[in-house]
């Protein structure tokens, strides 16, 4: 394989060199208002760039306007004669190969030529040309990237400054066509992908050499593929339309690779390949494999992108571009060199030097591989930080020596480095220590612990006596143990040395002690009810004067558990939960202690809790008699209401309420009777329309006790029908003032048969029936004036018209009425007794319903 240049050695030219270098994997979506290190041209005659971004503008053509943040860069208009242009600040190396990616978009042109004008090019050009020597190439058929000169033209157009390779998205097809001063070609091809190599200025060949000047190299034609398709995705005429999901037919999406000749081969072989909009997936088409291109790359490459119309035209836009490296770029590790002290480790983040041209976050730390171990010491890596730390084997002074590799986050292993470690006679290093302990409590403290060197060394106390009047001893494990002065809250300080075998001695080593009282938990007071759990914060009234309380240390030990309930928790704030005994009702306690950040555990507190018994009352209501035809539409009703007292305790305010108006709309209701029992009371002023209370608030139900009430209605409707009605029975327990309430059910037993004894959770209205009788006729009545049958009474018409006839024995009609309204009161109305009372005896009535129905009979007045 052909040798590549020593990574080191080309970081390191790089560093000097001062120029902005590209770390891979490059990225510009050009969906924002700006794009860092790019610069777009020409510049119009206000000095505005024809290419630019949408993000954020309103397209006056089309009326489309790109979100900011969901731009496209444009490249051109859908106008004649544009040309638009970018071209990167920034570098990429060649060494490695490229991998190139980016969406294009062509749409809004004509149907001639099949919606062309002109087309794309990507380019790459040597990133030795400064950005102020910078020259696009020739537009046209050039593309923006080889030289132009139509035979109109005075002068010729030279092509991009430095250029080194053009890859053509051909839509009108001159790309690939010798015309216009181009090297090369094979004529005109729309619809292509055209590749054209290295040049500078306008002459046939590059000067200097006998190569022709950004030469053709190859093409292929889209429409002459199978599957065949078009170059440009938006070649439909009149098409205004972007295609930015891949699963549409429209959407465009090149990909470019460059992958670096092997020896004795030179320059790179290139991979074109078009991915077109497609369900499931967008579907790849490779129009150029392998095409090798012998030129060798110069070491540092620059990106552009050009495009323009002529006489058709398009939008011309791109998004998303990607640049990868093709082949892994290895990370580059540095030798390392570190002193150590005898017996002491030592942490050393060997990868701080390391770099990696993939960008240098990208080392991954925990790939640290050791691959020479060294002699006269052991080593441990943090795979989390990358930090080696090394200890010395005991008692040795010299250097030693350890190798490495490391890989990047693309698994590519670095070369190898090594790290010099000298280890020294020097005097102990020690840390200081800190500790807590509680008021008037020793504590006893492993000093050594902490410390970097803590192989062969011993404590020695500066003094036996602390800062504030605590005293300090060493203890035979070595540890130290403090006791503070009684009483003493606070800190206190003393200091110790490291002695080694050597005799030396190291520094004084302080160690700070916190005295501190412990977590003070309070007694607390819960209340609920039977059956009912209740959440206990026993944290709200509890302390700590100089720390902080673990809210998740809340303990109950078994011996302090409550009697008659239950605990749960704590949760994540320190509640607890208490949940009674089954139908336990009065007192109960338990017992907690809480912890500190200190780790000092509270004196024990007691949480008392009172359960109180629920009320419970229950409704019943039902339907007793039911209503016979009635006549004249009045019916007598009669409810009788069940309420019941479920509950251990008496219930006072027991209230009742009906809603007649809402049960009955539409009817006439009037309240003939309230007949309660027990020590139910009734209220005098219910109506059921403004006064919907059965109950007296003096009414009481003493605990399981039931009690009814009875309600007479008279009832007058205008139509049959059914009818539904509803109470809502409530109280309040006489002991803690708790109010219960109950919807009524159907029925005698606000617990009904197929529900628990004492369940009363069933409610549903109670249906009542309420069906008039047929047309009535009275055979008789007796207009005396006693106020009773004073008039003759045709009953349940319906509301219908009445046509009433009145005739005596003799055939002589003596009363009538074309719309008869239940008034006639015995008066002869026809003849010579008009306006006198008729005399007793029998007459015949002919009765005609609404000109339809005739009914015909006798009838007797009787005075």
């Amino acid at each position: 394989m052909l040798k590549k240049i020593n990574a080191l050695i080309f970081f390191m030219l790089l560093s000097i060199s001062g120029t902005l270098y590209a770390q891979f994997p490059y990225y510009e979506s050009f969906k924002k208002s700006t794009a860092d290190k790019v610069i777009f041209g020409p510049l119009d005659p206000s000095g505005n760039p024809y290419a630019y971004l949408t993000s954020g503008k309103l397209d006056a053509k089309t009326n489309i306007l790109d979100p900011n943040g969901e731009g496209y860069l444009r490249l051109t208009e859908n106008l004649f004669d544009r040309k638009g242009y970018v071209h990167s600040v920034t570098s990429f190396s060649s060494q490695y190969g490229l991998k190139i990616e980016f969406e294009y978009f062509t749409y809004g042109g004509p149907a001639l030529q099949q919606g062309s004008a002109d087309g794309i090019t990507f380019f790459l050009y040597d990133a030795s040309v400064t950005d102020a020597d910078f020259k696009i190439g020739g537009f046209g058929g050039s593309l923006g990237y080889a030289q132009y000169q139509k035979s109109s033209d005075p002068t010729p157009t030279a092509g991009v400054t430095g250029g080194y390779l053009g890859i053509g998205l051909d839509e009108y097809g001159n790309f690939s066509n010798p015309i216009e001063l181009r090297s090369g070609g094979d004529g005109f091809r729309p619809s292509s992908v055209t590749l054209r190599g290295r040049g500078t200025g306008f002459t046939e060949n590059i000067p200097n050499s006998s190569i022709k000047n950004y030469r053709y190299l190859t093409h292929r034609e889209t429409r002459k593929m199978d599957p065949s398709f078009d170059l440009s995705g938006g070649s439909i005429q009149g098409s205004f339309k972007r295609h930015e999901s891949p699963a549409e037919t429209g959407y465009r999406k090149a990909i470019i690779h460059l992958k670096p000749a092997i020896a004795p081969k030179t320059g790179y072989f290139i991979t074109v390949k078009i991915q077109t909009g497609a369900t499931p997936v967008p579907v790849t088409h490779v129009l150029i494999e392998d095409e090798h291109y012998p030129d060798i790359a110069p070491s540092q490459l620059k990106y552009g992108i050009a495009s323009s119309t002529g006489f058709q035209t398009n939008y011309h836009e791109i998004r998303n571009l990607h640049i990868g490296s093709y082949d892994p770029i290895p990370p580059i590790a540095v030798n390392d060199s570190y002193t150590v002290a005898k017996n002491t480790p030592k942490g050393f983040d060997i990868i701080a030097n390391d770099t990696d041209l993939n960008g240098n976050g990208t080392i991954d730390r925990a790939t640290i591989l050791i691959t020479d171990f060294p002699d006269f010491g052991s080593q441990v890596v943090n795979p989390a930080t990358g930090i080696l730390t090394y200890t010395p084997v005991k008692g040795y002074i010299g250097p030693d020596v350890l190798k490495y590799r490391v890989k990047d986050d693309e698994g590519t292993l670095s070369n190898e480095a090594t790290v010099l470690i000298t280890v020294e006679s020097a005097k102990p290093v020690g840390i200081p220590d800190e500790s807590k302990t509680n008021i008037n409590t020793p504590v006893n403290i492993n000093v050594l612990q902490n410390d970097p060197t803590n192989i062969d060394v011993s404590a020695v106390l500066s003094a036996p006596a602390t800062l504030k009047g605590g005293t300090v001893s060493i203890n035979p494990d070595g540890t130290i143990k403090y006791s503070p002065p009684l009483g003493f809250l606070g800190s206190d300080t003393f200091t110790y040395r490291l002695k080694d075998s050597d005799g030396l001695i190291s520094d004084p080593i302080t160690v700070t002690v916190e005295v501190q009282s412990g977590p003070i938990a309070n007694n607390d007071i819960a209340s609920t009810l039977m059956d009912q759990y209740v959440e206990i914060d026993v944290l709200a009234n509890d302390k700590d004067n100089d720390g902080t309380i673990v809210k998740s240390s809340v303990f109950v030990s078994k011996a302090n558990e409550p009697k008659h309930g239950k605990i749960s928790g704590p949760d994540a704030q320190g509640r607890l939960i208490y949940t009674p005994t089954v139908g336990y009702v009065g007192s109960d306690s338990f017992k907690y202690v809480i912890t500190d950040n200190d780790g000092l555990e509270s004196a024990p507190a007691t949480v008392t809790i009172t359960i109180a018994s629920v009320p419970k009352i229950g409704l019943a209501k039902a339907f007793i008699e039911p209503a016979k035809n009635s006549i004249n539409g009045t019916f007598i009703v009669r409810f009788v209401f069940t309420v019941g007292n479920y509950g251990i305790e008496p219930l006072e305010k027991v209230s009742i309420k009906d809603n007649l108006a809402t049960a009955f709309a539409g009817a006439q209701v009037k309240v003939l009777g309230i007949n309660p029992t027990g020590s139910l009371k009734a209220n005098p002023n219910f109506n059921g329309v403004t006064d919907t209370e059965l109950l007296s608030p003096a009414s009481t139900l003493a605990a399981n006790t039931i009690e009814k009430v009875e309600l007479i209605l008279n009832i007058l409707i205008t139509t049959d029908g059914f009818y539904q009605n509803r109470a809502i029975a409530e109280g309040y327990s006489v002991i803690n003032g708790s109010k219960t309430t109950d919807a009524s059910v159907s029925g005698n037993k606000p617990d009904p048969e197929d529900y628990p004894a004492g369940d009363v959770s069933a409610e549903g209205p109670t249906f009542v029936k309420l069906v008039r009788g047929p047309l009535y006729i009275p055979q008789g009545f007796s207009p005396n004036g006693d106020g009773v049958n004073d008039v003759f009474i045709i009953s349940n018409s319906l509301g219908k018209r009445i046509h009433l006839d009145v005739f005596n024995r003799w055939g002589n009609r003596v009363y009538k009425s074309s719309s008869y309204q239940n008034d006639w009161d015995g008066r002869c109305t026809e003849g010579i007794y008009l306006g006198q009372d008729l005399p007793v005896g029998t007459y015949y009535y002919i009765v005609v319903i609404e000109d339809k129905d005739k009914f015909m009979g006798y009838i007797t007045i009787n005075r």
